[in-house]
């Protein structure tokens, strides 16, 4: 089962962890500049680093699918 998960800050970032830890498929998207406070412990930091890592679980941006989907308002991260 595919989840989508809008925003990827630190709360989304916990849920989508614990999801992804049970065995779902997560897709995430956030907006162009993410406005989390607590960039270090959440996947949002993925946009400026192509990809992050929150205790074993690694993301990584799609930058195609948030152009294509989203008219480039949003990335999309799996």
């Amino acid at each position: 089962m595919k989840i989508l998960i809008k925003g990827s800050g630190d709360l989304a970032t916990g849920i989508g962890w614990r999801l992804k830890r049970a065995g779902y498929e997560v897709w995430m998207t956030d907006i162009e500049v993410p406005t989390s406070v607590r960039r270090t412990v959440a996947f949002s930091r993925a946009i400026y680093e192509n990809s992050a890592e929150e205790n074993g679980i690694v993301i990584r941006t799609e930058p195609e699918a948030g152009e294509k989907r989203c008219g480039n308002q949003s990335r999309f991260y799996r």
